[in-house]
């Protein structure tokens, strides 16, 4: 079983783990915050009759994003970071609509999505309520710094790196042939 662990910004010593199953959960982890060696036994967090996973921590540590394929088809939904309040965010039924990620204010998630048709989208939704608009084609890899672009692949051909500035939908092809581009935390470089 293979597992993929994020941490809250504030570093708690909490991981969440989603196992590679057919049916995958969502567990945590407790860490020790010096070593990072786990200091007890996982626990599950969330969990339905379907696949949850691809979670990632709001940046203030109080609430996690996942995909889920309870509804049928992958939703994004949200959850406190202790795993209650489970809510539905989007209702697009995708194949595979890919790892959430969070603006650094966490006011927003951007998500990417196989739908309305084969090609990928990217949609933006406010964190706490709202319907997910849809944002460009693409997936989304991570936004920068200031929040105020948000860093993609562009497929189809040879993979190329964009940014969609989010004020008035600008988006700007930046490197010809790369994938999953993070903008450094100063905002000076994009690694990929």
């Amino acid at each position: 079983t293979g597992f993929s662990m994020v941490w809250p910004a504030n570093d708690r010593p909490v991981a969440v783990a989603a196992r590679s199953e057919s049916n995958a959960d969502i567990w945590m982890l407790p860490l020790d915050p010096v070593t990072h060696a786990a200091i007890g036994p996982p626990v599950r967090r969330i969990s339905s009759s379907a696949r949850d996973e691809h979670p990632r921590f709001s940046p203030d540590g109080r609430r996690v994003a996942f995909v889920s394929w309870r509804s049928g088809g992958g939703d994004l939904w949200m959850a406190d970071a202790d795993g209650g309040r489970q809510r539905q965010i989007s209702r697009l039924g995708a194949s595979d609509p890919g790892t959430p990620r969070w603006s650094p204010d966490g006011s927003q998630l951007a998500f990417a999505s196989f739908t309305p048709n084969a090609e990928p989208h990217v949609y933006l939704v406010d964190a706490d309520e709202g319907l997910p608009a849809l944002g460009t084609t693409g997936i989304v890899s991570s936004w920068s710094q200031d929040g105020q672009w948000l860093y993609g692949t562009q497929l189809g051909g040879a993979p190329s790196i964009y940014r969609l500035r989010l004020a008035d939908g600008h988006r700007e092809s930046l490197i010809p042939a790369g994938v999953a581009a993070q903008a450094a935390t100063d905002g000076t470089r994009i690694f990929y």
